[in-house]
């Protein structure tokens, strides 16, 4: 006879050590194939942030208003950008590259849009305000922008503003993206 057969005790512990080591295995595989989370690097202060050298791929600047005593919109988008920014520590910041400009003038309900190529070169100031404001520019013509959206490799600023064009004014808005 064998031995669960005399002491049924024997079949049941047998039963229950299967389970046991099923359990024991599928709860080993659940723990082994769980990935660890990528670790996420907090934000640097803006002031630190900013310092570098960043790819401008994305600038638009959208403005409205009076010419000639014609209600008129104007776009400029930054195409095919080569533009790449600098900051340094000392306050200063260059911006230099090849890009096109796409621009679209709407007046009468009729729209021209012209491309152009262009080459950047501006070299001036910045100044971080706070965490989610910063102005540049160049000497008596800077602009506060507006931080959009932030992550440790791109920055979105948004800025608004008035230019006096032939006794004029037209009112603007830049969208300017920049990458690491």
């Amino acid at each position: 006879m064998y031995a669960k057969e005399l002491f049924p005790i024997f079949a049941k512990r047998k039963n229950n050590m299967k389970k046991l080591l099923f359990a024991f295995a599928i709860i080993t595989l659940a723990f082994s194939s769980c990935k660890k989370e990528d670790k996420v690097e907090p934000l640097k202060p803006l002031s630190e942030a900013i310092l570098g050298t960043w790819n401008v791929p994305s600038r638009v600047t959208d403005g409205t208003g009076k010419f000639m005593g014609l209600d008129i919109a104007i776009k400029e988008e930054v195409l095919n950008s080569k533009i790449k920014a600098t900051f340094k520590t000392d306050g200063t910041f260059t911006m230099a590259g090849e890009y096109q400009s796409k621009t679209t003038i709407t007046a009468f309900g009729s729209s021209e849009t012209e491309t152009t190529d262009e080459v950047e070169d501006t070299n001036g100031n910045f100044k971080v305000i706070s965490d989610t404001q910063i102005e540049i520019g160049e000497p008596g013509d800077e602009f506060v922008y507006t931080v959009t959206e932030r992550t440790n490799n791109k920055i979105v600023l948004s800025a608004e503003g008035e230019e006096e064009v032939d006794g004029e004014t037209i009112k603007f808005k830049i969208n300017m993206t920049l990458t690491k």
